[in-house]
């Protein structure tokens, strides 16, 4: 008896863990605030390379250029290589193309003594399209919440101007509401895509 309950202990805790763990792999969104205090670095960044798929669990391997710091130590100008997922993108694609420019929300370990690796970080919303037409020259100094804001209102309005409104829930993209339940922003691309 005693053993069947540690079992079925360790069964529903193994199971609460593994859908917290599921949430942050997936797209769980922690509200702009929690984007950004995640975030060792938040760059706006153009893409440079094209993907290389070689690597773990869907994610591809691209080269930036950084064109502005708003968080971090990272320079501008700086090239480096960026782990990316598409399952992370805001508003969803198929891919970074090379000389499109984003937000990026990044974070960096050693995996390899004296490597850096450096990688978008595990929420949904992590990079953020923003259109060439974006003048990066109102960007303000330690102002990293305003920067955001008023990039994403760029791409916003960047796509108003096309015809093409996004849906609605990409103003919540700016909210410090988290997403609890983890559907908010990925809902978000299936029903544009529709």
């Amino acid at each position: 008896m005693a053993k069947s309950l540690v079992r079925l202990i360790v069964l529903v805790t193994s199971l609460a863990f593994a859908s917290w763990t599921w949430a942050g792999v997936h797209g769980f969104y922690p509200g702009l605030s929690g984007m950004i205090g995640y975030s060792e670095s938040v760059v706006v960044a153009s893409i440079v390379t094209g993907a290389n798929h070689d690597t773990r669990s869907g994610w591809t391997v691209q080269r930036v250029k950084l064109l502005s710091v708003l968080k971090g130590d990272l320079r501008e100008q700086d090239e480096m290589y960026v782990e990316l997922s598409l399952t992370l993108l805001v508003p969803p694609a198929t891919d970074f193309p090379v000389n499109e420019r984003y937000i990026l929300f990044i974070s960096s370990d050693f995996d390899f003594p004296g490597h850096k690796r450096y990688f978008i970080v595990n929420n949904h919303g992590s990079a953020f399209r923003i259109p060439r037409r974006a003048d990066l020259s109102g960007l303000k100094p330690q102002d990293v919440r305003g920067n955001v804001v008023m990039l994403v209102n760029a791409t916003l309005s960047d796509a108003k101007s096309r015809g093409q409104p996004l849906p609605e829930c990409i103003h919540r993209y700016l909210s410090d509401e988290p997403d609890t339940r983890d559907q908010q922003l990925w809902n978000c691309g299936r029903q544009r895509a529709k």
